[in-house]
C-alpha cells in the first residue's frame, strides 16, 4: 500500500481540516477507509480510498465514494478528482465505472521510485 497507508499517515490525515475519513468496519475490525479533501480551488480530490481484498466487490468501496462526494458536493464542490497509477487497472475500472473520465498522465519523481500516474475527474452535478 505505500507511504500513503502508513500508520501515522492515516492518523495525520484524519486531523486535516477541510477533510472527510469514512472508515468501514467489521466487528471490531477496519475493512476499508477513504478519505475526501476539499482543496483551496473549491475542487474535492479523493486522496485515498482502499478495501481489504476479501471485502473488494461487495459494495464496500461505493459506499466509502457515495459518502464523500455527498460530503464535497454539500461543501460546494462541483468535481472531484483522484490521482491513480497508471498500471492500477482495478482502480481506474472503479473509477470509470462509476462516472470519472481521466484528463491527464504524469510522472510523480520520487528519490525511491518514479510513478506514472493519471488524473481521473468526476463532475459532481453528474451523479
Amino acid at each position: 500500500m505505500g507511504r500513503w497507508y502508513t500508520p501515522a499517515a492515516l492518523e495525520e490525515a484524519r486531523g486535516r481540516s477541510e477533510s472527510w475519513f469514512y472508515i468501514a468496519a467489521f466487528g471490531e475490525g477496519v475493512i476499508g477507509f477513504a478519505q475526501f479533501v476539499m482543496r483551496e480551488d473549491r475542487r474535492g480530490e479523493l486522496t485515498r480510498i482502499y478495501v481489504l481484498p476479501e471485502w473488494q466487490r461487495q459494495g464496500i468501496g461505493s459506499r466509502l465514494l457515495k459518502e464523500g462526494l455527498e460530503a464535497l458536493s454539500t461543501h460546494g464542490a462541483e468535481e472531484v478528482f483522484v490521482h491513480v497509477e497508471k498500471d492500477n487497472t482495478k482502480g481506474i475500472g472503479f473509477y470509470e465505472r462509476r462516472g470519472f473520465h481521466q484528463v491527464q498522465a504524469f510522472s510523480l519523481e520520487f528519490p525511491e521510485q518514479n510513478l506514472d500516474m493519471l488524473e481521473y475527474v468526476l463532475p459532481l452535478g453528474a451523479r
